[in-house]
């Protein structure tokens, strides 16, 4: 064995005895916790928008689509925005990442507070506010799936429901609105937003991936084969390698969640049609903010990934067509409770699903190109939207449409679990 294999072979016993050390440990909750609070603060802009979108409108006097650009451009550079995100993981350590991300965050949102223009809100809170958004979802969903293997569901699903629970912030938004004014959302939003810079001080790069990143450990971790990320009490389906057929599990998953906003307008529909009178902040609330960890839990515990993931198409299958049915508060409120339900189910299990087909070693890069094909379906909302209600009048085409989409993609992970027992028969 020449010098440097020896060097490398060292590199990887370290590496490998850190993890046994500190996955699912106190210190994995601790990181937990605060990568909870990072979640929570980079989404405030995000469950803002609305009281943003009206403010912008009555102190600028903007139209509606100049007014609509500041939260669109957030809206899609907090996904898109992945891939690069992404690569800036692979090559400047997290902690680093994590603050940067943070304080640009909360700096974007309190600069808007000086803003005279909408071109000046459209670039510090649509992109550079985004972009920041972008990267501590990105180094929060890295950094949870490195330090938990046994839990890491459970985790992915307090984490998910640290970015949901909002249920107060759009409420709180349209308040400081009307009592103070536009300018002050931005500079008092920023300010609590700057409790996610507290909670990253408090994030430390997991010390593998330090080793990981010396030229010579990633000669060993080639050699080294499967480490305790991929073994047998990690997850239940094992059998997968990192093909093609992985790109489909983790981006399949990404484009069935982009079907979620596109009914936030659902209610409004009907109400207008004179069909029921409703408010949609209780219920679509509850659609987009159930809590995941019920679902990830009841389901992960006797469920494989992919039962779970065809359980969750199916159940956003029914809500979708139960959507383009209802005709009562009470209906829209069971189909919200059904697909708010199947999406906790699912949006749980998208980084698990990734690592064990990829591995933790490119996790920002794959993470972050799902968070863009994510982006990019969604940036055909708005002509969607339009052209359904606009030109047929309607929102039940697309909800037809969606109904659809998640159907075939259950059918699609139907043969992904099927396909293995079938190879093994033959």
């Amino acid at each position: 064995m020449t010098e440097s294999e020896l060097v490398a072979a060292v590199d990887a016993s370290t590496s490998k005895s850190l993890r046994l050390r500190l996955q699912d440990s106190r210190r994995s909750w601790f990181t937990l916790a605060m990568c909870m609070v990072m979640a929570h603060t980079a989404t405030i802009g995000n469950r803002s928008q609305g009281a943003m979108y009206v403010g912008i409108r009555e102190h600028f006097g903007a139209s509606h689509g100049e007014a609509s650009l500041p939260p669109s451009l957030q809206s899609s550079l907090c996904l898109v925005g992945g891939i690069f995100t992404g690569f800036l993981c692979e090559v400047i350590p997290m902690r680093y990442m994590s603050l940067g991300s943070s304080l640009l965050l909360s700096l974007a949102l309190m600069v808007c507070y000086f803003g005279l223009t909408v071109s000046f809100i459209s670039f510090f809170f649509g992109v550079v506010h985004g972009l920041a958004a972008n990267g501590m979802f990105v180094v929060t969903s890295v950094v949870v799936g490195e330090y938990f293997v046994r839990w890491r569901a459970t985790a992915y699903a307090l984490s998910a429901a640290a970015k949901s629970s909002h249920f107060l912030t759009p409420f709180a938004a349209n308040h400081i609105r009307v009592h103070y004014g536009t300018p002050e959302i931005f500079l008092l939003l920023g300010a609590l937003s700057l409790n996610g810079f507290v909670a990253a001080l408090l994030v430390r790069t997991p010390p593998w991936r330090l080793h990981l990143k010396s030229k010579d450990a990633g000669l060993a971790r080639l050699k080294s084969g499967a480490s305790k990320e991929h073994s047998s009490t990690s997850v239940k389906d094992e059998n997968t390698d990192a093909t093609l057929q992985g790109v489909n599990n983790s981006t399949t998953a990404d484009v069935a969640f982009t079907t979620e906003p596109l009914l936030e307008e659902v209610p409004l529909d009907h109400e207008e049609c004179g069909s029921y009178h409703t408010s949609s902040g209780p219920e679509i609330s509850f659609q987009e903010h159930s809590v995941p960890v019920t679902a990830a839990n009841s389901y992960r515990r006797v469920l494989s990934m992919n039962a779970t993931m065809i359980l969750g198409f199916c159940g956003n299958a029914a809500s979708c067509e139960g959507l383009a049915w209802s005709r009562s508060g009470g209906h829209l409120l069971a189909c919200s409770v059904v697909q708010g339900l199947s999406c906790g189910a699912m949006v749980t299990l998208v980084c698990p699903v990734i690592i064990r087909d990829f591995g933790s070693e490119r996790l920002p890069l794959v993470i972050g190109g799902c968070h863009t094909v994510m982006g990019v379906v969604l940036l055909a909302r708005p002509s969607l939207i339009g052209y359904f209600k606009d030109v047929l009048g309607s929102y039940v085409g697309i909800q037809h449409t969606f109904a659809s989409l998640n159907t075939f993609l259950a059918i699609l992970w139907m043969i992904r679990l099927l396909w293995p027992k079938c190879a093994n028969c033959a």
